[in-house]
């Protein structure tokens, strides 16, 4: 894709070509699975990627997780410290500055009820803390991995199901 060409051109001084050809979606039963599944495709769109332009795979947590993300096994961390961890059952986007108000950091997980992708994120800093849930669209991968290999913060509503206006 175009991103590619110009973050490699941005690091050294030959581009290199790629190709971001994300694994199908498997049709998968139980949260885990679709969760799974969800994981297993951001890593091959991680690993479709030049070289130089990878997410690193970790299994310890990046300086900006907090104690709640001690159950996070994997961890795909971008080079400024925003990562994406895998817990089994959700997924974990941290990014290192912390929110004014609302948190940056959120959980996508897979909604039994309404049988699709949901977001989570803290919305006050009071004890308990205010969860807000919001639907997401289709999850788009490539966006999700462009904007880490390239330092941005994802924002909650770049991914989640757009409301009309003010209802």
């Amino acid at each position: 894709m175009s991103w590619t060409h110009k973050e490699l051109k941005r690091r050294t001084a030959e581009p290199k070509a790629s190709t971001l050809n994300p694994a199908p979606a498997a049709a998968a039963a139980t949260r885990s699975d679709r969760m799974k599944a969800l994981w297993a495709s951001l890593q091959a769109v991680n690993a479709a990627l030049p070289d130089m332009l990878q997410l690193r795979t970790d299994k310890a947590a990046p300086p900006a997780a907090s104690p709640e993300d001690a159950g996070i096994r994997d961890w795909l961390t971008a080079p400024n410290g925003a990562a994406l961890g895998f817990a089994g059952t959700a997924i974990r986007y941290v990014w290192p500055e912390r929110g004014k108000k609302v948190s940056n950091n959120f959980w996508i997980i897979w909604n039994e009820g309404k049988q699709q992708f949901a977001l989570q994120q803290r919305a006050s800093a009071t004890i308990p803390p205010t969860v807000t849930e919001y639907r997401c669209q289709r999850i788009d991968i490539d966006k999700v991995v462009k904007c880490l290999v390239l330092g941005k913060r994802i924002k909650p509503r770049a991914i989640r199901i757009k409301r009309f206006w003010l209802f």
